[in-house]
């Protein structure tokens, strides 16, 4: 697990998975039956009552790849809107839905991620022919990958849940092409599997794929609604994706059912992180690929500080925090503000998790600055915390301290924990690196 970027493969892993699958009607010049909605509901939208802005947040982005560019293929992952509807009489969303709905929302984002599956679990039982529970459930499956991303049942329980999300919405436009929830939560399905993709399987152009198929549902509900802010964040990361395609990647402009203007979406973005009503913490999450793709640092920093004080308790992004002080050398910076974050923690009732969070990421940024002692004490405190057993962290830390000890020169301990580290679940590639350093010290800069 680690920053909100993504890394472009190379030239040649695109064209050998361009040989694949292909969308044919673009390539014919055809349009698909969520295109076609768009056409007719453009002319429908001008003449379409006012109805209510509201709409749920979606979580979006971990890897360990470069942080620099990969807040490219980030902004596919934003097709999850996934609204709420007070009015939808096909739906009834009553009050207590609504408050149910957010609940598991702030649960997820809390990183109570057993709490969050409960509420969309109610949602499954209550909505059973609608896609907004197991969209959500997939989601939470999604945030659980980004610290175990070498377990195949949670890849399972996402394809499952996924799956499900999608024929269940495809068989409300069946019966109502112009049924607006439907078009979003078929979306939102979309952007978990493009997410899903770049993050845990590492396949991108599955990723783009995916993100891009996304867009021909949430396009059409746009057009519906063109006044809902929260759909920004879709129209948003399309925009700024699709006018930021490196030079090689241009090949695949067939792909994109129209072009993009980047300083459109920078702007769609900002206006739904500012006003939306239920989608201003996934805009904001957004938001930060884009900044750090533009080279915006003081609004990257703004942005996860924001959503650190606002959701302490979500270990993700104190990962993100570290990384983009490791990705930019501003070392000391890092440890500033991971000391006082640590500070915060010590004294509140902040959860076990966030904390051994915090002194993993303090102890990773003293290795990079070969401070190898507060290395060794903080990944020690991780070891020795009060995690479950099997916590996908352990492996992590282990394979720290591992490091920190080749570093001392105190090769016993060293191999020591990386023999630990394959005892452990693995996660982040920890075991490969580990029996890399049983045949050859550390000595350097590693993805711990």
């Amino acid at each position: 697990m680690s920053d909100p970027g993504i890394t472009w493969c190379t030239r040649e892993a695109w064209f050998q998975e361009e040989r694949g699958s292909r969308y044919p009607q673009r390539r014919l010049g055809q349009s698909s039956s969520a295109v076609a909605i768009a056409a007719r509901a453009s002319a429908d939208a001008r003449a379409a009552p006012t109805f209510r802005k509201v709409a749920t947040e979606e979580g979006l982005c971990c890897s360990q790849l470069d942080f620099r560019s990969r807040s490219l293929v980030l902004l596919l992952l934003l097709f999850s809107l996934a609204p709420v509807a007070h009015t939808q009489t096909r739906f009834d969303f009553t009050p207590e839905i609504d408050r149910l709905l957010r609940d598991g929302l702030n649960r997820m984002y809390r990183y109570d991620l057993r709490e969050a599956d409960e509420s969309f679990d109610d949602l499954v039982r209550r909505f059973p022919q609608h896609p907004i529970g197991h969209m959500h459930k997939a989601e939470v499956v999604w945030w659980r990958a980004l610290r175990d991303n070498k377990n195949p049942k949670l890849e399972a329980d996402f394809e499952q849940h996924t799956n499900i999300a999608i024929s269940k919405g495809q068989a409300l436009l069946k019966q109502n092409p112009k049924d607006f929830y439907a078009l979003l939560y078929i979306a939102g399905a979309y952007g978990n599997r493009t997410r899903y993709n770049v993050y845990i399987s590492k396949s991108y152009y599955r990723a783009m794929r995916a993100g891009i198929k996304g867009y021909d549902f949430v396009g059409p509900a746009h057009a519906l609604r063109p006044n809902y802010v929260d759909s920004l964040i879709g129209m948003g990361a399309y925009n700024y994706f699709a006018g930021s395609l490196p030079a090689f990647i241009k090949v695949f402009s067939w792909m994109f059912t129209q072009g993009g203007d980047k300083t459109k979406g920078i702007e769609q973005l900002e206006m739904a992180a500012q006003k939306g009503e239920y989608g201003r913490t996934a805009a904001k999450m957004v938001l930060l690929g884009v900044y750090y793709n533009e080279k915006r640092l003081q609004d990257y920093d703004r942005l996860i500080s924001g959503l650190i004080e606002e959701f302490p308790s979500n270990p993700v992004f104190v990962t993100w925090l570290a990384d983009s002080h490791v990705r930019k050398g501003n070392l000391d910076r890092g440890r500033e503000q991971l000391t006082v974050l640590l500070d915060k923690a010590n004294g509140t009732s902040h959860s076990k998790l966030s904390l051994a969070q915090i002194h993993y990421e303090l102890g990773r940024l003293m290795l990079e600055k070969r401070s190898v002692d507060d290395a060794v004490a903080s990944s020690t405190r991780v070891i020795e915390s009060e995690l479950p057993a099997g916590d996908p962290l352990h492996a992590k830390a282990l394979l720290l301290r591992g490091c920190a000890y080749d570093l001392k020169g105190r090769r016993q301990q060293a191999v020591a924990d990386y023999q630990a580290v394959l005892e452990q679940r693995d996660t982040d590639d920890c075991q490969r690196k580990a029996r890399g350093f049983l045949k050859q010290p550390y000595q350097g800069r590693t993805k711990s």
